[in-house]
């Protein structure tokens, strides 16, 4: 039971699907904050596992846990569910399989308070393990947001999401998360900065579990829809700048992203709900995106990936500016490393990566596992 008399200065919002594994330690962690006027709300979003049962019986014994089972509608919806039942002025956000530190709550709620035009603030966090073994890096933000959603990708608000805290009134005010696949959160961090500034701590407040890798077939479509997912939510902040209305989306449309297996047939369901300029935007900046995320992700791309990011940069290789031409050659290097190393020769080809790209890898080709390698290759890539 939960005592729904008093209102805490801190509800903590903790959606929850299929965690029995790491549900009790992230909520123990909650617990265990320096301030006690908190509030703990656990929405289990439809969970097959043993997730209910655990909440359950850690909140038989603390009144402080709100507990409430809903059939499964996703991180979004289970989210918003959580804000409609908040009432505390500060909102925080846990994922299920994180934890805090005991000081995370204290030392954000006093930037808050001592911050007034700040709206939103999160922290590091060590890395771990699916077993909770840190992996030893951690994440490296600190000081305000500084994005810029006209780049090639947009620079995006990065807050952690497991340990972003909130003023509730803020996120009501933009009306919550909206359906963004993989991108939700900065969504609402985009439309956030609309009213007020965004921060992250510079301080190392919790561990984020980073779970197993995949490099499966699936694991590169999330790629996809995460790449558009993010892009989109850049053109609703050039939007929100411009004075102009935001993009609406209808949901069925949205939800036809995840039947699509190019760049290019998702830019054109999404077009009709864009200006030129902005499809054009969208299928450039998506492409920049997707290589992005490919050179630092375990997934690797396909051949028609290679192709729409060869495609879509091409004509704006000239026009970017000097560091954006870089990081593209940076990221490209990657990509194709990993293709190269993984032996799929055919997208290494369609990716047409430029000789300033073969070059930044000749440190690598010094080890003679890498010049067969690019001897068995160079035929192939007609090279």
């Amino acid at each position: 039971m939960c005592n729904n008399d008093h209102i805490a200065i801190i509800d903590v919002l903790v959606p929850a699907y299929n965690a029995e594994r790491t549900i009790l330690e992230a909520l123990t962690s909650i617990q265990t904050q320096t301030i006690a006027d908190i509030r703990i709300i656990v929405v289990n979003d439809g969970s097959t596992d043993r997730t209910i049962d655990i909440v359950r019986s850690v909140a038989a014994n603390d009144t402080r846990i709100l507990v409430v089972d809903q059939p499964n509608g996703g991180i979004v919806a289970a989210r918003n569910r959580l804000i409609d039942l908040s009432t505390a002025p500060y909102i925080a956000m846990h994922d299920a399989d994180d934890i805090s530190f005991p000081d995370r709550l204290d030392r954000q709620l006093s930037f808050l308070t001592s911050n007034p035009d700040c709206i939103a603030v999160s922290g590091n966090g060590w890395h771990i393990d699916d077993n909770g073994r840190r992996s030893g890096g951690h994440s490296t933000f600190g000081g305000d947001v500084r994005p810029d959603p006209w780049a090639m990708p947009a620079v995006e608000p990065y807050l952690p999401q497991t340990f972003v805290m909130m003023r509730r009134d803020a996120v009501i005010a933009i009306g919550g998360y909206r359906e963004r696949t993989n991108a939700e959160d900065t969504d609402l961090y985009w439309r956030l900065l609309s009213i007020g500034r965004l921060h992250n701590l510079v301080d190392i407040i919790g561990e984020i579990r980073m779970g197993n890798s995949s490099a499966s077939s699936a694991a590169a479509a999330n790629g996809r829809i995460s790449a558009i997912s993010s892009q989109l939510a850049a053109i609703s902040r050039q939007r929100s700048l411009e004075g102009k209305p935001d993009v609406s989306i209808p949901a069925p449309t949205y939800r036809k992203l995840n039947g699509a297996s190019t760049i290019s047939e998702m830019v054109t369901l999404l077009s009709a709900y864009l200006t030129r300029d902005e499809t054009a935007y969208l299928q450039h900046s998506t492409a920049a995106k997707l290589l992005e995320l490919a050179s630092y992700r375990p997934y690797l791309l396909t051949i028609d990936d290679c192709s729409s990011i060869h495609a879509a940069l091409a004509p704006v290789r000239k026009a970017s500016s000097s560091r954006e031409r870089m990081l593209l050659v940076y990221r490209q290097a990657h990509v194709l490393q990993k293709l190269l190393t993984n032996r799929r020769w055919k997208e290494a080809r369609a990716l047409h990566a430029s000789p300033l790209v073969y070059t930044s890898l000749l440190p690598a080709l010094a080890s003679r596992q890498v010049k067969a390698l690019m001897q068995r290759v160079r035929p192939d890539l007609g090279g």
